[in-house]
């Protein structure tokens, strides 16, 4: 009796193992989903851009020259002059250090993204933006969805609450860089265009 109830059990073991390694070497044949982590862009911490930034609401839109210059992670010095800018505004970000100048008064905030709401009332994630620029997820959130194409240059990427579309790619020297990056959240749209890479600042 007891050899009996073995063998179906031992069969039917035998074809729950065989179910999983065909559903691995499947899950292996297909293309990944998962974000580019390994791209080479992640290594590019000492850059520039220069283009126009444009924000759009329900109820206004505005635009801006905007000027971006990282000398490593989180330590970075944005300009923007312009409608958007409100005449000229200038955030410096060191770590843990953030501080804006605009019409003359400098604000300090140990936070990037509170130093923008605070002051201009934008609620925008400069730390993902450090990286969403360059045509990278950023590490510091999980990515909710993302599409690629076969040579690893980031097409769409959903993070953090935000949908983002990456388009007129370019190459400078080893960096293949957007020139252009749409980032949508609710009822608010950004649009980066970007005019000038510099690498190896």
């Amino acid at each position: 009796m007891i050899k009996q109830c073995v063998q179906p059990l031992a069969r039917l073991l035998l074809v729950a193992v065989s179910v999983v390694i065909l559903s691995a070497c499947e899950s292996i044949g297909k293309k990944s989903s998962l974000p580019v982590y390994n791209s080479p862009a992640f290594a590019l911490d000492n850059w520039q851009i220069r283009g126009k930034l444009g924000i759009k609401t329900e109820s206004d839109r505005a635009s801006s020259s905007l000027k971006w210059t990282q000398s490593e992670l989180d330590s970075y010095q944005i300009n923007l002059a312009g409608p958007l800018g409100q005449g000229a505004v200038k955030m410096t970000a060191k770590p843990d250090q953030f501080t804006l100048v605009s019409r003359g008064k400098t604000y300090h905030s140990e936070s990037p993204r509170q130093l923008l709401l605070n002051q201009l009332g934008w609620d925008l994630p400069v730390d993902h933006f450090q990286h969403w620029v360059k045509g990278v997820p950023s590490p510091f959130q999980r990515v909710d969805a993302i599409e690629y194409d076969d040579n690893g240059t980031l097409l769409s990427l959903s993070q953090d609450g935000w949908d983002l579309e990456f388009s007129r790619y370019q190459t400078y020297g080893s960096w293949t860089l957007p020139g252009k990056l749409t980032a949508k959240i609710q009822s608010l749209s950004l649009t980066l265009i970007i005019r000038d890479w510099e690498t190896g600042h």
